[in-house]
């Protein structure tokens, strides 16, 4: 596996989902990537980092796509966020 933004982001979705994003770690993250924590620190320079490139990704996502209206935008919106949708919720 190439180790890269994607796959970091890929890795750290899953484990959010597991344990949490707050109990989650970059070492934990590592861990599931088989890699040591300086390799994802090349990547990004934390795990607040991750979650707003991911943020980003998803509205990014959600704004491409034919231009219509506000309900189509939004229902486009919930489309892309429906996959991750989990790391979302807060307890």
């Amino acid at each position: 596996m190439t180790l890269d933004r994607n796959s970091i982001v890929e890795a750290a979705v899953g484990l959010w989902n597991e344990v949490g994003y707050a109990e989650s770690s970059l070492r934990q993250l590592a861990r599931r990537l088989n890699v040591g924590v300086q390799k994802i620190y090349e990547h990004f320079a934390s795990k607040e980092e991750i979650a707003l490139y991911l943020y980003r990704s998803i509205n990014q996502k959600a704004a491409e796509g034919p231009k219509g209206t506000l309900p189509d935008f939004l229902r486009r919106k919930v489309e892309v966020l429906t996959p991750s949708a989990s790391i979302f919720t807060f307890y």
